[in-house]
């Protein structure tokens, strides 16, 4: 068994172990280093009492468990990126032990339920939420929700210390991150399906109806505060609009299942058409959900862990379908908690084919580490990873205002304003790319064309905080 851990606790971690010194990116920037709130003294206070939860100005505010792990980081190593990564690491080893551990739970067999784990630790979709602190609350989330899982399936002697636990670990991954909503439908499916891990009657119609309550009590604590996602909000141009997001959702999900069996390309900025209704796109979306709707049903009685992976993967994904519009409609973290399904899917066929399917599981985890290791150099810092975002996805505004952003501050004016230009045709809905241009060329002397192009934007966007803030730069230069 320490074997097993050890080699779990391995495929985890070394892939990793050799990033931690790679800069902070993307998210990072404004989350952790340019977040004020991550260094005033109050800030542990406002947490605790989740006061942060109705203060829109506090990045992450309505994720109170994200916040108290960022602000034990900003503690330990201030703005050192090691430590922020290794704590990321270490979370996705331990979300990859409980899990190992439920498991083994829910299969009852050692082999399997190390399988699904080894594939799941070392499986480059994952790479977005390991490698990048600002986006770990996906992995707070896995690892909350796997062990609110196995105190949920807890039996025998133990049961009155997993019914204890459950709401409370439940409470604490809804915390980190909305999806955990998925948590209760998860056991539900968990209780039919595998029975041998279901108390007692009046044990488990406890534990689901704690599970309601304390989920319809975090979501509503979670809205009142602040829109959900990119409801009631001005447009970004990325999220899907309605109906768009329910003829899309289909697709999404197919999309997640091809990435999940072949992770590659992977990229930061998905650009997501909308998909028609009848479209092609449509009916091979609508397929694909038709036959793992088909599966999950024929495979009952006869494949129950089949049926379990698969009805995993739908529920984890209904959170992120989009019929909740999302401010980025897809992206390689939304799969952190879907991937355990499809793995278990892998696993469970594989260990009952013998040696041949030992062989298969063998090859993928060869496969998706060398993925990893291949992907994992591209997140070195913001010039490589949105470089390679352009490679992968033309088509996004907002690699285009990064890679603009690395070219203005190598003195390459005209190729930044170029890059800016770019981004602004591809989303005229995201104001960044206009500001940043606006910056560039009131830098470069022209003051009424950087003027016009802020007001433009203030226009649109009238909250819009950099526009204004440089706007007073340009009438305070005109001034002098």
């Amino acid at each position: 068994m320490l074997a097993k851990i050890a080699a779990l606790v391995l495929l985890a971690a070394a892939p990793y172990l050799f990033t931690l010194d790679y800069a902070f990116v993307y998210d990072d920037h404004g989350a952790i280093v340019e977040n004020p709130f991550l260094r005033e003294p109050g800030s542990l206070v406002q947490v605790l009492s989740l006061n942060t939860m109705r203060d829109p100005s506090v990045v992450d505010g309505q994720r109170p468990v994200l916040l108290l792990s960022c602000l034990a980081d900003a503690a330990l190593w201030g703005l050192n990126p090691r430590g922020w990564h290794a704590t990321n690491v270490i979370l996705h080893a331990a979300s990859v032990l409980v899990g190992f551990f439920l498991f083994r739970r829910l299969t009852g067999r050692d082999s399997t339920a190390w399988a699904v784990m080894a594939l799941y630790a070392c499986h480059p979709l994952l790479i977005e939420a390991v490698q990048v602190p600002s986006f770990r609350e996906d992995l707070l989330m896995g690892l909350l929700g796997f062990a609110a899982l196995l105190a949920g399936t807890t039996t025998g002697r133990g049961q009155k210390a997993g019914t204890i636990l459950f709401p409370l670990l439940l409470a604490a991954a809804l915390l980190s991150k909305e999806s955990a909503v998925a948590v209760v439908p998860l056991l539900v499916v968990i209780y039919l399906l595998v029975p041998p891990v279901r108390p007692g009657r009046p044990v488990w119609l406890l534990r689901l109806g704690l599970g309601l309550a304390v989920t319809l009590a975090g979501v509503a604590m979670i809205a009142s505060g602040r829109p959900l996602q990119a409801v009631g909000g001005a447009w970004n141009g990325r999220s899907l609009l309605w109906p768009d997001q329910v003829w899309t959702a289909p697709w999404l999900f197919a999309s997640y299942i091809g990435k999940m069996i072949l992770p590659w390309p992977l990229s930061v900025d998905y650009v997501v058409d909308p998909v028609s209704f009848g479209s092609l796109r449509f009916m091979i979306g609508m397929a694909v959900a038709v036959a793992v709707l088909v599966i999950v049903i024929r495979g009952w009685r006869s494949c129950p862990l089949v049926s379990l992976g698969l009805a995993w993967m739908v529920i984890v994904f209904v959170p992120v379908s989009n019929l909740v519009p999302l401010l980025n409609p897809f992206a390689d973290r939304y799969a952190y908690g879907m991937l355990p399904g499809g793995c278990l899917l892998v696993a469970d066929v594989c260990t009952r084919r013998g040696r041949a399917g030992h062989a298969v599981l063998a090859m993928l985890c060869c496969l998706y580490l060398a993925l990893t290791a291949f992907r994992l150099p591209d997140w070195k810092n913001d010039e490589i990873l949105w470089r390679a975002t352009l490679a992968t996805t033309p088509q996004s505004a907002r690699a285009h205002t990064w890679v603009g952003l690395v070219e203005k501050h190598a003195g390459h004016m005209k190729v930044a304003e170029a890059r800016f230009r770019e981004a602004m045709r591809l989303n005229p809905h995201d104001p960044s790319a206009a500001v940043n241009l606006a910056v560039l060329v009131g830098q470069g002397g022209d003051l009424p064309q950087a003027e016009q192009l802020l007001r433009d934007v203030l226009e649109r966007f009238p909250e819009n905080q950099p526009a204004r803030q440089n706007l007073e730069v340009v009438e305070e230069l005109k001034s002098r």
